[in-house]
This record gives structure tokens, C-alpha cells and sequence, in this order.
């Protein structure tokens, strides 16, 4: 009828804006996907046995679209991946994560073992005590003090509360490397039923060498 709104000729219109606004959207996505990736991420390009250090000549990188989920580490971190350890056999084409490697400090010598205590920081030189540091662990007891460990190296402080660790529940906790699993199993025994305590000699007193 005359003097109605031209409700349909609105309506194509409409349509015909969203039609066009579709089609340049779908042109964008596929001129998107069609965009190669512009980051790259470190792969494995030979065999790394588990234990093994690794090297930049057994690193590459791959340019690939992946999610941040993934966790995969990126060319800029190469120099962080390099003489850190494998924890588990790596094969080639593999993409490297964090989760792959451990710190190159924490094992320096074949068979050792890591343990973690908890000490009372007011009988500890907490200030003196750094990662790869190399230390004797004391036992005491009522029948007084004794060594357990002559030569264990520290791979990692905490002064943080924890519950993880063998000994107090709080306090300074201590990772240590010791030269095998008996060296372990004597420290945690000793946590059980005696106080831990560190002594730490002057430099050269106390190192690879003197371990048993």
C-alpha cells in the first residue's frame, strides 16, 4: 500500500551488506592461512639418549603455527637448551620443551643420585650456600655427631616452607647430589632419626674427588 515503509527494500539491502561483509571475511582467512608461519621452534635432529647433554649440533628449528599450550621452546631459547640434560631418550623431528631437559648442574658425574632434606636454617650458613656447592652432611643424635656424607653437591636452595622434603616440614629444603643411591639412602635414614646439619670447608676441601 502507498505511504508504507519500504520494509523489503531495507531488508535486501541488509542482506546484500552481510553477503559482502561474509565474502571479504572469508578472503581475509584465506589469504590468512595462506600466510607461511613466522615462528620457528627448536626440534631434535639426532638421537639423544637419556642422561645426555645436549648440544647445539643436535638442535634445528622448524617453522610451524602451534598454540602456546603446547609449551614448545622457541629458536630464541636455544642457548637456554644447550648443556642442559636430556630426562628421557629425544628423537629426531622431536620438538623440544622444558619438560625434556633438566639442569645441566644437577648430575655432573655418572650414577649420581639426588635427595632432598630439609634443614633448620638457624644451624645452617644459609648466605654461604649456592647451587654446586659442595658441602659434608652431619648427623646428630644423642650419642653425639657424626658424618654422613663427607662430599655432596648442592644442585638447588629453597628457604620457602615445604612439605616435600625429608626431614622438618619447614625451614631451609636442600637438594643434593651424592655419588650413588646407598650415599642417598644413608642421608634419608639419617633424616629420619637424627638433626642434619651442613659443613662447609674452605674452597677446594670438598669436592668431587673426596666423595667415597
Amino acid at each position: 500500500m502507498a505511504g508504507e515503509p519500504p520494509v523489503i527494500k531495507w531488508r535486501a539491502l541488509l542482506g546484500a551488506a552481510l553477503v559482502t561483509t561474509a565474502a571479504f571475511g572469508v578472503l581475509f582467512a584465506y589469504r590468512a592461512a595462506g600466510d607461511p608461519p613466522r615462528d620457528r621452534y627448536l626440534v631434535i635432529t639426532s638421537h639423544v639418549e637419556t642422561g645426555e647433554r645436549l648440544t647445539s649440533e643436535s638442535l634445528g628449528t622448524v617453522a610451524i603455527d602451534l598454540p602456546s599450550s603446547v609449551g614448545a621452546m622457541s629458536e630464541e631459547q636455544a642457548d637456554e637448551a644447550v648443556g642442559r640434560l636430556a630426562s628421557h631418550a629425544l628423537q629426531p623431528s622431536t620438538l623440544l620443551t622444558d619438560g625434556d631437559l633438566v639442569d645441566g648442574r644437577r648430575f655432573e658425574n655418572s650414577g649420581e643420585t639426588e635427595v632432598t632434606v630439609s634443614l633448620d636454617p638457624e644451624r645452617t650458613p644459609v648466605s654461604e650456600l649456592a647451587a654446586g656447592d659442595w658441602v659434608a652432611i652431619l648427623a646428630t643424635s644423642d650419642s653425639g655427631t657424626r658424618v654422613v656424607s663427607p662430599s655432596a653437591r648442592i644442585t638447588t636452595v629453597d628457604t620457602e616452607d615445604s612439605t616435600g622434603s625429608i626431614g622438618s616440614a619447614a625451614g631451609l629444603r636442600v637438594t643434593l647430589a651424592v655419588p650413588d643411591m646407598d650415599s642417598a639412602t644413608g642421608i634419608v635414614d639419617a633424616a629420619v632419626t637424627e638433626e642434619l646439619s651442613v659443613a662447609v670447608g674452605a674452597p677446594g676441601t670438598m669436592d668431587a674427588q673426596d666423595q667415597p
